[in-house]
Order: structure tokens, then sequence, then C-alpha cells
């Protein structure tokens, strides 16, 4: 039996309050992803990491690429280049095989090339890398086609390595953003950037994956946002 309140009066009601109740969440703390260049003593091979000619309207051309000579598993990688603005020229491609003179491939674009990260697909152009092998790559604006040496070029350096198993283990039970640390962990700079890249395609507006790409090219010295707006 509950007890009468003194005076025989009843509890007072607590008031309602017409109020919405708020509940705060909280965000989920984006992805971190830190590139770690492979301990190799290589030499700095970045050409060009966000060049145009002196004094001119030219778009800034930059390759995105590590200053050191940047890993691949993949027989056909993907190269990453981006352009600040239209090129109001021709652009050049081209990727030399570091022990010949001739290009093993060479291509031109007119004009227009649009702003924005482009690509070149090797497997587009049938192109296999050999194990072992350094291969040298360029985009050329060809600025004057009867005095190439006012070419402004961009470019970097490529070599495709074995896996070891440690690695194809993980790789084989990880999701595609799993992914993109594992091939940043291992020091392999282009499997991480066609990673995270074809991550973007698919979820298109995706700020976190817009983030983790522009950090990473941050950590291996290339700024894209002063350089124009990164497309797909």
């Amino acid at each position: 039996m509950i007890p009468a309140m003194a005076g025989g009066s009843e509890p007072a009601a607590a008031p309602f309050s017409s109020e919405p109740v708020r509940v705060i969440t909280e965000k989920a703390a984006p992805p971190i992803v830190i590139y770690s260049p492979p301990l190799r003593g290589m030499p700095i091979n970045r050409i060009g990491a966000a060049t145009r000619s002196v004094g001119s309207k030219l778009p800034t051309i930059m390759a995105i690429v590590p200053e050191h000579t940047g890993l691949t598993i993949q027989a056909q990688p993907v190269l990453y280049w981006h352009l600040s603005k239209p090129a109001p020229c021709a652009i050049e491609l081209s990727l030399v095989d570091d022990s010949q003179y001739e290009p093993l491939w060479q291509s031109r674009i007119s004009q227009p090339v649009v702003a924005g990260v482009q690509r070149i697909r090797l497997t587009d152009i049938g192109l296999k890398l050999d194990t072992g092998k350094t291969y040298k790559w360029f985009v050329a604006m060809v600025t004057d086609p009867d005095h190439r040496s006012k070419d402004v070029i961009a470019g970097g350096v490529i070599e495709r390595i074995n896996p070891s198993e440690s690695l194809k283990q993980k790789l084989s039970r990880s999701d595609p953003l799993q992914r993109v640390s594992i091939f940043a962990e291992e020091g392999i700079w282009y499997d991480t950037l066609t990673t995270i890249s074809d991550l973007i395609d698919t979820r298109p507006g995706d700020s976190t994956l817009e983030n983790i790409r522009m950090d990473l090219l941050t950590q291996v010295g290339l700024d894209i946002r002063r350089e124009g707006k990164v497309s797909r």
C-alpha cells in the first residue's frame, strides 16, 4: 500500500513538453590511409610535379606519382595525371622502357582535353609491364609542334613487382576499401591510387572517398586543390 502524501494531496505530474527529443549521434571517423614508401633508397624520379610555361596562361600539368619510383603488382596498371584547366594544345603521352631509347608506346590527344584527373589504362593500349623492370612515362603539352623543346612535360617512373604470399593472403580476405589501406601500407602506389579511384567511380559524390584520395596525394607532396577541381 502506497502511503498517502501529507495533507492528502496527490503527487504532481511532471509537465509535458512538446519539444522534440533530440538524439545526438557521433559521426564515424573517416578511415585513415597511410602511404608507406618502399624502403629502398630510391632516387627522386618525379618530373614536373606541377609545371606550366613561365608567364603563360597554359594549365598546370601534373603526374600523380610519388617522387620515388612507384610500384605496382599489375601487368597492366593505370597511370594518372592531372590538368588544372582544359588544354589549348595537343597532349602527347608516352611510355618508355628504361633500358631502351625508343618509346614502347606514344600517342597524341587532340584538343580539347578537359580539366581534372586523367587516366592512361595499359589495357586500352595493349601493353604489359615485365616484372622487375622500370619504365618511365610522360605527359607533354605540345605548345609548338615545330619546336618541341617548348613542350611542358610531367611524368614518373613505375616498376612492377611480384606480390608476396602475405600480401596475396591479405588481398584475398579484404574488400575494396580495405585494399586501399593494404596497398598503401605495402608502398604500392599505383594500385593504391587505382583502387581508391575505382571506388570513387562507383560512389560518385562520396566525400569520404574523395578526401582519402586527396590525403594520399598530399602525403606524396601533391596538392591538386590548388590546381583545380578533381574530376573522375
